[in-house]
């Protein structure tokens, strides 16, 4: 039984978001906070809220945030009591809790040997499958045998049947988890999952299981203190998932009764209570449509939805583990099974920066220009990102989790709807915003009635490209938005020739000049007249037309003008046909872009296309004229062929790295590989030439 032990100074050995959030509640309890971070995240918010801050080393994970000796030494440095892992990184690694308890300091967790025990989802079920559980925890079938040869995992497999599920037996997070549906494709998903594995938990062993395709995925948020006392804080519907990584999280669930409740809390606190689980964790289970439910794993750290139960609990559970870290009882915390409170409905969104018009919703990279969360009542934003910030391709691509607590479930959606639909964004990264929009309008969301099948079945990538396009009528308020402040920085800059029209006037008289604006989806040309007997009060009054419509429109005040050498930024008020609007345009002088928002609408990137023609040289398409090009920024992983190999359309070219994630570069056509301008390990912008196939 642990004693009273103080805590005073904690180091938050973790990045982004989740560090921001621990330090929060380590300044509402009076405690300091130390930062750790990478050469990456040099300028992070993170860094700049703690307390102190100490440099790890080079970006990569392997290099910082999974350096034991070197995070180590920052605790010890800033003499640190306690060190809280966050999630992901060294969260759930034994070596690393044991090393800080013989250190000296508080560990904020499970003991080394509870992790070790379920932290390795094989030694989990190897337990699970042991007197006295053995039974009573419904298993699913598959192999976590500690012989790791290929040989073995083939023969296993095939074994277990198809489809199978490969797993990283370290990790979470969807990192290192491979369906295979086909015999032919086990080698490649297994040394894929490997090296994933590897890179995200520093550990490749994984284990084979049995592919379910229709259940919910639903989790039990446990705590225990080291008196021998548990109790759970009710279930967490993860079922919404792209990559096997969870996008949209909900409690109470929609498909659990309370007998179903009931027994999945009952069957998570006996596995707590057989490893004596100290501190905050989470069981993680399926159930399938009859209701039958299967154990997945422990996760013997604080989860990424945490939020969503503190909404409608009331309980701080990063308090908790602080305080139970500390040597409280859950009773003096007030955690008696039957009082917990259960109140309204709560969801969270996770914005990801990435492209959820691809297949494999590819990672993005750039930096974010405009952060600037809508506040609304009921709706906590946990983001570790600010205005300026750079999203790199070391580590996950989580930027905010948006978390909506209602009265009932139809209203959490409706605050998470319009904290997504204002909530601005604006930079060179591509975010997932418009998509998860999507997932809380769909039918089938709304009804409650999804599995973890729910984006393929129901959402597959011909339906969110299609989706992700903005209505004609949300066009044309962008594209006007974007006339309007190109209008008037144009304007301000040339003062002495304010009552002259803008072409030449040796030219013939035109009643409309124009601006064309280019968009990934298209071109738009926007024709506009100026009326000069117009509204006095009004900076400018316009007749416009775009896309076959003639709109009177106003632009009424400037509420914020900044111009640097670099980028200009402007808030202001506009009236289209009577209908006054708020939008938000940040202007990149380099070249032209005009990154806009519009409240209630959302966000777009439009390039000013100059009314002279140009030489340029565009960037080609990956795969045209044989060159193939890296569409995302990355490292190379894997180079899968060598000059003069005769490949054909499908074969896998090369494999990519980007936020801890894995892309195959596949050929287009039948041909011969030629130059490879890449070596495996080079880190590799968006565009930049990867190798050639020749016909």
């Amino acid at each position: 039984v642990r004693g009273t032990m103080i805590i005073r100074k904690v180091l938050v050995a973790n990045r982004g978001e989740i560090a921001l959030r621990i330090m929060r509640t380590c300044r509402k309890l009076g405690l300091s906070t130390v930062a750790v971070f990478s050469e990456a995240d040099k300028d992070s918010l993170h860094v700049r809220t703690a307390d102190e801050a100490v440099y790890l080393g080079p970006s990569p994970p392997r290099d910082s945030y999974l350096n034991i000796e070197a995070i180590l030494s920052a605790a010890l440095a800033t003499k640190s009591d306690a060190i809280h892992p966050g999630y992901g990184f060294l969260s759930e690694n034994e070596t690393f809790a044991s090393r800080c308890l013989e250190a000296g300091l508080i560990w904020i967790g499970p003991s080394p040997n509870t992790i070790a025990k379920m932290g390795s989802k094989i030694e989990a079920k190897k337990l699970l499958e042991r007197e006295p559980y053995s039974g009573q925890i419904p298993l699913i079938p598959g192999y976590q045998g500690s012989d790791q040869t290929i040989p073995t995992l083939l023969s296993e497999a095939k074994k277990i049947g198809f489809p199978l599920l490969i797993k990283a037996s370290a990790g979470g997070g969807g990192k290192g988890m491979k369906i295979v549906r086909e015999e032919r494709e086990i080698q490649e998903n297994i040394e894929s999952a490997r090296r994933e594995a590897l890179q995200a938990f520093n550990d490749s062993k994984v284990l084979l299981e049995k592919y379910f395709s229709e259940v919910k995925h639903v989790e039990i948020q446990i705590i225990g203190d080291s008196h021998c006392n548990h109790v759970h804080l009710f279930e967490r519907d993860c079922s919404v998932q792209r990559r096997h990584q969870k996008v949209v999280e909900e409690t109470p669930s929609c498909f659990l009764d309370d007998d179903l409740r009931n027994r999945m809390g009952k069957a998570a606190i006996l596995i707590a209570k057989a490893i004596d689980y100290v501190n905050a964790g989470t069981v993680e289970f399926i159930v399938d449509r009859n209701k039958n439910f299967y154990f997945l794993e422990v996760n013997t750290r604080l989860q990424v939805e945490h939020p969503i139960t503190e909404a409608i609990t009331g309980f701080d559970i990063v308090e908790l583990q602080i305080k139970i870290a500390m040597g409280a009882s859950l009773h003096s915390l007030g955690l008696v099974q039957d009082r917990i409170p259960r109140n309204g409905h709560a969801i969270e969104c996770r914005l990801y920066a990435e492209d959820a018009t691809t297949d494999q919703f590819l990672p993005s990279t750039g930096t974010i220009l405009e952060w600037i969360p809508a506040p609304l009542p009921n709706v906590r934003y946990d983001s570790g990102i600010d205005s300026g910030s750079r999203v790199s391709i070391y580590y996950d691509p989580i930027l905010c989790k948006i978390v909506a607590h209602g009265s009932d479930r139809s209203h959490a959606i409706s605050l998470l709807q319009k904290s997504l639909r204002d909530t601005l964004v604006l930079g060179s990264v591509t975010t997932n915003q418009r998509f998860l929009l999507q997932v809380l309008s769909h039918p089938i969301f709304i009804q409650g009635d999804y599995l973890t099948n729910f984006l393929d079945l129901h959402m597959p990538t011909e339906f969110r490209s299609q989706a992700e396009k903005f209505s004609e009528e949300n066009v044309l308020n962008l594209c006007i938005a974007t006339f309007l402040s190109d209008w008037y920085v144009r304007d301000k800059q040339r003062p002495l020739w304010k009552h002259v029209r803008s072409r030449f006037t040796n030219m013939p008289d035109r009643s409309f000049d124009h601006v064309t604006l280019e968009h990934k989806d298209g071109v738009y040309k926007i024709e506009y007249q100026t009326v000069k007997d117009g509204d006095k009060s009004n900076i400018g009054n316009f007749i416009v037309r775009v896309l076959g419509s003639e709109i009177p429109v106003q632009l009424d005040l400037i509420k914020e003008f900044q111009e640097t050498p670099n980028f200009i930024r402007t808030t202001f008020l506009f009236t289209i046909d009577r209908i006054k609007r708020t939008a938000r345009a940040y202007i990149d002088c380099a070249d032209q872009r005009f990154y806009v928002f519009c409240s209630g609408i959302g966000a777009i990137l439009l390039k000013k296309k100059s009314r002279f023609k140009t030489t340029t040289s565009a960037v080609e398409e990956s795969g045209l004229n044989g060159i193939y090009k890296a569409y995302m920024a990355g490292k190379v992983v894997k180079i899968a062929v060598q000059p003069g190999d005769l490949v054909k359309s499908g074969d896998v070219l090369l494999i990519m790295e980007s936020m801890k994630m894995e892309t195959k570069i596949n050929s287009s056509k039948d041909g011969v590989v030629g130059e490879i301008y890449v070596k495996e390990g080079a880190v590799v912008q968006e565009g930049e030439p990867l190798l050639m196939i020749r016909d």
